[in-house]
């Protein structure tokens, strides 16, 4: 009788062993999933910091392009102001 309570409880230590191991894999595998999800949304936010990037600098080109227009046109519209006044001038001395 002894022995089969000796045999039982080394049955139970095998069966608890195995169920451990099972559980430590499981963690192994649940943390290696965790990392990779922690590795693909840094990934994510690093891309997505690139695209803003990319976007505010497209914005500044293009501010800085209507910014040159602006001025330009105002220098067009300045210079054809003064044009007139020059002529009006000439008309006012003869």
């Amino acid at each position: 009788m002894r022995e089969l309570s000796h045999e039982k409880y080394q049955r139970d230590q095998a069966y608890t062993e195995r169920t451990m191991r099972g559980g430590l894999i499981e963690w192994r595998n649940t943390l290696k999933l965790l990392q990779e999800t922690e590795q693909n949304l840094a990934r994510q936010a690093e891309d997505s910091s690139f695209q803003i990037r990319q976007i505010a600098t497209g914005m500044e080109k293009y501010d800085a392009r209507k910014g040159i227009e602006l001025l330009t046109d105002s220098t067009r519209l300045g210079m054809e102001t003064a044009e007139t006044a020059l002529q009006s001038m000439d008309e006012l001395r003869r």
